[in-house]
């Protein structure tokens, strides 16, 4: 994956954003939504775990900027943190989630996460559909600019 690579991502009303992908740390990956200015404005982070007999992506972050909120930046940033995972060999997504923010409840579920709650934990999962997720990200991005991603 190259390091710090920016490419457009048409969101609602063929209006375009910039997202890079670059690595935080050695295990996580960030996908930054940038505005005109090159200010990020909402992020998703992840890492990759290799379990017993599959691979999966852990979420650990996704947000958007108040201002930027029902734009259509969050879906993007999960539409490419999908097509990462998918890249990178994962079946499954995991990740915790805050059940008293009823808005990212309800925008996993639109986005056909399977919200998990018992009286000890709470998380989210879905499993990776490959060709839905590449047909999505690519009715949304330039082949050329994203040929470098993974």
């Amino acid at each position: 994956m190259g390091k710090g690579v920016i490419f457009e991502y048409k969101i609602k009303n063929d209006e375009c954003i910039d997202l890079q992908v670059s690595k935080e740390y050695d295990d996580v990956i960030r996908v930054s939504a940038l505005d005109k200015d090159k200010k990020e404005i909402g992020y998703v982070n992840f890492c990759v775990i290799d379990e017993s007999f599959y691979r999966k992506s852990w979420l650990n972050y996704i947000c958007v900027d108040d201002e930027y909120s029902h734009k259509g930046i969050g879906s993007a940033l999960l539409n490419v943190f999908e097509y990462l995972s998918v890249r990178l060999r994962c079946s499954y997504v995991d990740g915790k989630y805050y059940p008293k923010n009823s808005a990212a409840v309800e925008f996993y579920k639109k986005h056909e996460y399977s919200i998990i709650k018992d009286d000890y934990q709470q998380f989210l999962s879905k499993r990776l559909d490959e060709k839905k997720i590449e047909k999505e990200f690519k009715k949304h991005t330039n082949p050329e600019e994203v040929k470098d991603l993974t």
